[in-house]
Order: C-alpha cells, then structure tokens, then sequence
C-alpha cells in the first residue's frame, strides 16, 4: 500500500513500528541485501526527511524480483536511519545515521587483511571472555581475510563501525539487550566486529600521526532494523567497544600484514 506521492513527513505515521509486522517483509539473504543496497545508495537525509522519491524505491524492489509494497520497505529504512543509536544508559549524547555528515562516512568499505601464520587457539584465549563471540574449531590460519564494513562514519571526533542486519528476531522482546546478544552469538557476529574493529583500528593508526584508541575509537553498532524505533533511543542496536588490551592483542596475534 502506498501513500500519496511516497513521501515520508514529520509526523506521519508510516514511518513507525507498525508497518512491520513480520508478516509483511520477507525474510532471507536477498532481502537482506535489498536492505543493504537502499541504506547504500540512498542518502541517511533523504530516507528521514521524505525526499526519496517512491519510483526509486520500486525500481530497486523490482531489481530484487520482489513483488510487495513499498511503504513497509520504505518504513524499515526510515526506522534504521531515524532511530537514536545510543540508549540512555550510555550517558552519551545519542544520534540518528541521518544527523552524520555525509562527507564524514565511507559506505560499503572494502579491506583485505593478510594474515600471518597463527592458530585458532590463539585466537579463542584473546576473545575467550566475549559473550557474543562463538570459539572456532583448532586450526592453522593464513593467507588473506577480505570482506567489506557497511559503514564507518566520524561522529565528534570519534569513529564507529555500523553493520546492518535484518534478522528476524521473533516478537518485540527478541529485540531487547538479552535478545540482541543470543543473537550476535548464535551467528559469531562478535568474532566479525572484532575483525571489523581490528581493520579500523589499523587503518586509523597508520592515517591519523595522533591516533589514539581510548580517544578517537567510539564503539561498534550492529543494527537490527527490523525492530528500530525511533521514539526508542538505542531500540535494537547492539552497541559494543571492544576491549583496548584485547584489541591491541588480537593485532599482534595477526602480525603485521596490511589491509
């Protein structure tokens, strides 16, 4: 169902919780990756402030072979961009992905790691105290680790890793601190951030001469966008800032290699 022109207003009320009810978005890798490509192509600004307009949405739905209504999609990015990332209990001031600056972001970031001989084993003692990271079968490790961060951004001086996930967590409650980190264990998404961590760290580290962790790396986001709302400050995100000693160690773990 489409509303108007497909434009999201102040206000309105299509851009909260109730247009996605699990019986209306599908689930699946595609549908994860036709929610990674419109937080990739559109802008934060442009989903929020109802610029977008709706033939833009369709054509990126059709170019999935999908054949539903635009507004619950359109709702789900509106949520993920809209939703105050930090809960209160941070004591931080929290922001939304479409109050950053553009030109301070990098979407959809490639790295290539190059590992250093190591084993597993090594690896499990550094994280063995994390509780959303799963420990790996013994083996030896090298060769390179490629892959991509869907977002860095700078916000006040400090950078965050943001990923996007669209699991379908069950009810609302699957979408709370407990349900968010059986989550982020069931699937090792820590062992990913810690990963993600690692590449930003190093990149900052050879970039910035004055580069100091405690002070210019703020934390990671995994947002599960199915359950974001935004009258909800940090409704179903994980946020995390990995261990400084830890990090530290898990980079003399993988050597010197470059991303």
């Amino acid at each position: 169902k489409n509303y108007g022109d497909g434009y999201h207003r102040a206000g309105d009320e299509t851009g909260s919780r109730p247009f996605l009810e699990d019986s209306i978005l599908p689930g699946g890798v595609r549908f994860g990756n036709l929610i990674h490509d419109g937080l990739e192509m559109f802008g934060f600004a442009e989903l929020a402030n109802g610029q977008l307009h709706i033939d833009k949405l369709e054509a990126l739905i059709r170019s999935y072979r999908y054949e539903i209504d635009t507004e619950p999609v359109r709702a789900l990015l509106y949520n993920a961009v809209s939703t105050p990332l930090l809960p209160p209990e941070t004591g931080e001031d929290s922001f939304t992905l479409a109050e950053l600056d553009h030109s301070r972001m990098v979407k959809e970031m490639e790295f290539t790691l190059h590992l250093e001989p190591f084993t597993t084993a090594e690896l499990n003692r550094i994280l063995a105290n994390e509780p959303t990271v799963r420990l790996l079968g013994r083996r030896d490790i090298e060769g390179y680790l490629s892959g991509f961060v869907d977002l860095i951004f700078c916000h006040k001086g400090r950078y965050f890793i943001a990923d996007y996930k669209t699991n379908n967590l069950g009810p609302e409650h699957g979408y709370q601190p407990e349900g968010l980190l059986q989550a982020m264990r069931a699937h090792n998404y820590g062992l990913q951030y810690w990963l993600y961590s690692l590449v930003v760290h190093r990149f900052l580290r050879n970039w910035y001469e004055d580069y100091r962790y405690d002070l210019h790396f703020g934390g990671v986001m995994y947002l599960f966008v199915r359950g974001m709302n935004p009258e909800r400050p940090g409704s179903a995100v994980f946020f995390d800032r990995p261990n400084q000693d830890s990090l530290m160690e898990l980079d003399r773990c993988f050597g010197s290699g470059a991303e």
